[in-house]
C-alpha cells in the first residue's frame, strides 16, 4: 500500500532510493499499487558494486526477489565500521516525515556518513515511551541508543512518567551501551507565539532534568542533545516543511548535529 498525505513526496512516501558505493544513484516509484519488477541498474557498466537500498518511508513493501544478470553474482558487502546498529526512537521525524525520499531521513544520513548499521523504530505520532516498547528495544543489540521520542506525549507530565524509566529498561539489560537524549527540535510556533509553544521547552526541560537524575544515580554514557541547538535551530527555519516536521534540508541539519555527537561517542572516547 502506498501512503498519502499532504506534506509527503511521493518519492519519499513510496520511492525505493538506490546508493552505490557510498553515492545516490536514484529513487524509483511504483506507478500503482500492483506487483512491479523495477529496474535500478540498467545500461551501467559491469563492474563489481557495493549497493545499499533503502525501502519506501511510508509504504507496506513485500520483495518477492531480487534479480541479476546472468554472468553477475552477490557478495557480501564490505562491512561496517562497527558489528552492531545504532538504535534510533522517536516519531514521524525520527521515521523520516517529511523527506523527499527514503535515503534522506536523518537517522539514514548520518549513519551512512558514519558507515554505521542502524535501525529505524520512529513511529508515527506512536513514540510514547511506553515500557513495554522499552523492553522490546533493549532486545536489539545496540552500539548505541538514541531517543528522540518526546513531540508525540501529550504533556509534560506524561513525558515526566515514562522518560526515566524508559532508560532504566534500556540500562538494565544493556549496561554499557551509549544512550544519547535528543531534545525537541525548533518548531516555528515558538516563533509565531501560537499553538501553545511553551510545551515544546516544557518538554525540553523533563529530558535535562531526567538526565540529571538518572546521572546522579550512578547511569553512566547517557549523553544529552539539544535538539533545538545542535540539530535544527530556529535561524535554520527553512529546513521545516509544515512548521513541524523537517524536509529534506532540515534532515541535513539534524544529521550533520546527531552525526558529531555519535562519531564522538562512538569513536573517540
Amino acid at each position: 500500500s502506498i501512503a498519502e498525505n499532504d506534506n509527503l513526496h511521493r518519492y519519499g512516501a513510496a520511492g525505493l532510493d538506490a546508493y552505490v558505493d557510498g553515492e545516490y544513484l536514484r529513487t524509483v516509484v511504483p506507478p500503482s499499487l500492483v506487483v512491479h519488477e523495477l529496474d535500478l541498474f540498467s545500461g551501467v557498466t559491469k563492474k563489481e558494486r557495493d549497493i545499499c537500498l533503502y525501502l519506501p518511508l511510508f509504504s507496506v513493501v513485500k520483495v518477492i526477489g531480487l534479480g541479476i544478470n546472468e554472468g553477475s553474482n552477490l557478495a557480501s558487502p564490505e562491512p561496517f565500521t562497527l558489528p552492531d546498529p545504532v538504535v534510533f526512537y522517536g516519531t514521524s521525524i525520527t521515521h523520516g516525515g517529511c523527506a523527499a525520499r527514503p535515503g534522506l531521513s536523518y537517522p539514514a544520513i548520518a549513519c551512512r556518513d558514519l558507515n554505521l548499521d542502524f535501525v529505524n523504530f520512529g513511529l508515527n505520532g506512536c513514540g510514547r515511551g511506553e515500557a513495554e516498547v522499552a523492553k522490546i528495544l533493549a532486545r536489539v543489540k545496540a552500539a548505541c541508543f538514541v531517543l528522540d521520542y518526546s513531540q508525540n506525549n501529550p504533556s509534560a507530565e506524561s513525558l515526566k512518567n515514562n522518560y526515566a524509566p524508559f532508560i532504566r529498561i534500556l540500562r538494565k539489560s544493556q549496561p554499557e551501551v551509549p544512550i544519547i537524549c535528543v531534545t525537541p527540535i525548533y518548531w516555528t510556533p515558538e516563533l509565531s507565539g501560537t499553538e501553545g509553544p511553551s510545551i515544546h521547552e516544557e518538554l525540553r526541560q523533563v529530558i535535562r532534568d531526567a538526565v540529571s537524575a538518572l546521572r546522579g544515580e550512578g547511569i553512566e554514557d547517557l549523553f544529552l542533545v539539544e535538539g533545538n541547538r545542535d540539530m535544527l535551530s530556529p535561524e535554520k527555519g527553512d529546513g521545516l516543511t509544515d512548521g513541524l516536521h523537517p524536509n529534506s534540508l532540515g534532515f541535513h541539519y539534524m544529521a550533520r548535529g546527531i552525526s558529531k555527537h555519535l562519531s564522538e561517542i562512538l569513536f573517540e572516547e
